[in-house]
């Protein structure tokens, strides 16, 4: 910003890619805009980022939601890949993990493969404790594996929904996969949130 005749901002990718789908995406479809938005990336690693009123979430540092655990499923023994905490939910279904779980990439793993259950449960987990703890309107699952594997994302809802109970009102059989989806703007959901953060801190200059 002290070398260029313009403002600047720095944020993560995926608080970003929050940004940019709570105004232009998916939290735009509705008939107001989202006011709580998480936008999880599910590749190399796993991060989520949340946009909140209009404003990407921040505290001491960023969010690290891949580092949650999680309650595991019965019989999964798989120890996990996370160089940190082992069975984090990172540790349990990035792309490395996948491929040292199912001793191949995960693009190239069967559909039909009974271990996918256990990456369903794993991903419900944790998008169940993201909509206990902030009441997010949506839960949005981008990247390789995020994207690449719609037939997960249906085994993901329905085990969110049959985690949760019926204790969250707003999450039911028929709303779930407007609440849990990929990303409205895809690919370009991190791009535009980079426009999006330069907006914001070229508007801030202005007053």
């Amino acid at each position: 910003a002290g070398a260029l005749p313009c403002p600047a901002a720095i944020d993560t990718d995926v608080n970003a890619a929050a940004l940019a789908e709570a105004r232009w995406g998916a939290g735009a479809l509705g008939q107001e805009p989202s006011d709580c938005l998480c936008y999880l990336t599910v590749g190399t690693g796993l991060g989520g980022g949340f946009a909140l009123n209009g404003k990407t979430l921040h505290g001491a540092m960023h969010p690290e939601l891949g580092h949650i655990a999680i309650r595991r499923a019965k019989g999964d023994d798989f120890p996990g890949a996370c160089t940190f905490h082992g069975d984090c939910i990172e540790g349990l279904v990035s792309g490395p993990a996948l491929a040292r779980r199912f001793g191949q990439p995960g693009d190239q793993i069967d559909a039909e493969d009974p271990r996918w259950d256990h990456v369903a449960h794993d991903l419900a987990q944790l998008v169940s404790t993201i909509l206990l703890m902030t009441a997010a309107r949506q839960v949005l699952i981008g990247g390789g594996v995020g994207m690449g594997r719609a037939d997960l994302l249906d085994r993901v809802r329905a085990k969110i929904v049959a985690q949760l109970a019926g204790y969250l009102p707003f999450v039911t059989p028929d709303t779930i996969a407007a609440i849990v989806r990929t990303p409205a703007l895809g690919d370009q959901a991190g791009p535009l949130g980079a426009v999006a953060l330069a907006l914001d801190a070229l508007a801030e200059r202005q007053g």
